[in-house]
């Protein structure tokens, strides 16, 4: 099961590889989409770790 998963993400990335190589407008494209994903996922862990902090700390 965890082999399968772990050929499966090494064959996406040769498939992305791939995509990206093919066609300059594609590897922009993809690197715009990384970059968004990043960000929103980058926003939801600041928001959670503030979350978790706000918690365990004493209030007002």
């Amino acid at each position: 099961m965890i082999g399968t998963l772990i050929d499966n993400v090494v064959r996406m990335g040769e498939l992305f590889a791939g995509i990206a190589g093919a066609d300059p407008l594609s590897a922009i494209l993809i690197a715009v989409g990384n970059v968004l994903m990043l960000a929103a996922v980058g926003v939801l862990g600041y928001l959670t770790l503030g979350a978790a902090v706000d918690l365990v700390t004493p209030g007002a």
